[in-house]
């Protein structure tokens, strides 16, 4: 390259897009099952956010990429502590892990891209 400073830049975005895809693989999928989960057990009863599979994707994702989807979280928080009308301990249960995982992957999703952008920068 003609310049030796600008060659890094390239040469470390051209060695972490294999990683970068395998992990939007995991976490398309994983996003699609949690919001057919939520769009299952909640959708369409109590939080129209996941009425249908798609609406439920928009919320999860958006919720996963920004931290935490305010309209979600309350209901979620709301449906945990047993105020949306739910009596089924499965119901609260499930409220209070997606409660969790959504809030927990935010940061884990921060970790692991900057994990696959520093091991190629490292060679």
């Amino acid at each position: 390259s003609f310049q030796p400073k600008l060659s890094v830049i390239a040469g470390t975005l051209a060695r972490f897009v294999p990683d970068i895809l395998y992990y939007l693989v995991i976490f398309l999928a994983f996003g699609t099952m949690l919001s057919c989960m939520l769009a299952v057990v909640f959708g369409g009863r109590s939080y129209s956010g996941v009425s249908s599979v798609t609406e439920g994707m928009l919320v999860v994702y958006k919720a996963i990429i920004a931290g935490s989807d305010a309209s979600l979280m309350r209901f979620l928080r709301a449906a945990a502590d047993g105020q949306a009308g739910f009596s089924n301990v499965a119901m609260l249960a499930l409220a209070w892990v997606v409660m969790v995982i959504v809030s927990l992957f935010f940061l884990f999703l921060m970790d692991v891209l900057v994990a696959i952008i520093m091991r190629p920068y490292a060679r």
